[in-house]
């Protein structure tokens, strides 16, 4: 039935967790992705941009609070690491080549990939128009 809710199980968070935090520089600045671990699974992501109180710092750390609630929903990780690869913004970082970062949303997606094991990189498939 559409509109019905269903209850799901959200995974407990230790008190205490261990994190790894990455710096990647952007066109809008230094970005931080900090990403919380429990037995070296992410289960929350915090995104931080070197500015505070601009549109792209609170767009920034609604993706983490986005991320971190599908994470201990039991959403794949590889969801959100192949659907943000690849987002433009305005200003990407272009040079050097090999330090290219489309926008924020790509760089947080470079991230996620570095947590991904190999049997764990499927591709994600968009199943809207399959009948």
């Amino acid at each position: 039935m559409v509109g019905e809710l269903r209850t799901v199980t959200l995974m407990s968070r230790p008190k205490k967790i261990k994190s790894d935090t990455h710096r990647i520089m952007t066109s809008c600045g230094a970005l931080y992705v900090t990403v919380g671990l429990v037995d070296k699974k992410p289960i929350e992501v915090f995104i931080a941009l070197g500015k505070a109180g601009n549109c792209e710092t609170s767009q920034n750390a609604s993706l983490g609070i986005t991320i971190s609630v599908a994470l201990q929903h039991g959403v794949p990780l590889v969801v959100f690491a192949e659907n943000l690869r690849g987002v433009r913004c305005h200003k990407p970082k272009m040079f050097p080549p090999s330090e290219r970062v489309l926008s924020c949303a790509d760089a947080v997606s470079g991230v996620l990939f570095q947590y991904l094991d190999n049997e764990e990189t499927p591709t994600v498939e968009n199943n809207d128009h399959k009948e």
